[in-house]
């Protein structure tokens, strides 16, 4: 008789609740590496509100870089659905996507701080 062990892989998605809705991001390798460089991209931008430009294109440009961050992490109606939820302001959104990049970066550490994933680690 042959011992069947079932392994869990479903810890692949994480769901972000908006409020009114649940958008659920599914992790890859390449998806998560893109959103890291995303991340990076709109933090820079952030910091240059006030610095260079108008204040209005600037937040053009990042709506730009927020939208196309949300429509690869979940889909593409997803931007419009967040920015909705947001009152339609871009510095709202903005808000949500640094909470979204918040947890995205506490799951990663808690991972990889996991006891289990640590002791295969040393084997």
């Amino acid at each position: 008789m042959t011992a069947k062990i079932k392994l869990s892989t479903d810890n692949n998605i994480i769901p972000f609740d908006f409020g009114v809705f649940v958008l659920n991001f599914e992790r890859s390798d390449e998806k998560s590496e893109f959103l890291t460089h995303k991340s990076e991209e709109l933090k820079e931008k952030a910091e240059k509100v006030n610095e260079n430009g108008t204040e209005w294109e600037i937040r053009k440009e990042l709506k730009e870089l927020l939208d196309e961050f949300f429509g690869s992490m979940f889909d593409t109606d997803a931007p419009a659905k967040i920015y909705e939820a947001c009152g339609k302001n871009t510095i709202s959104y903005l808000k949500a996507f640094l909470q979204v990049a918040n947890e995205m970066q506490k799951i990663q550490t808690k991972e990889q701080n996991d006891e289990d994933f640590l002791k295969y680690l040393a084997e």
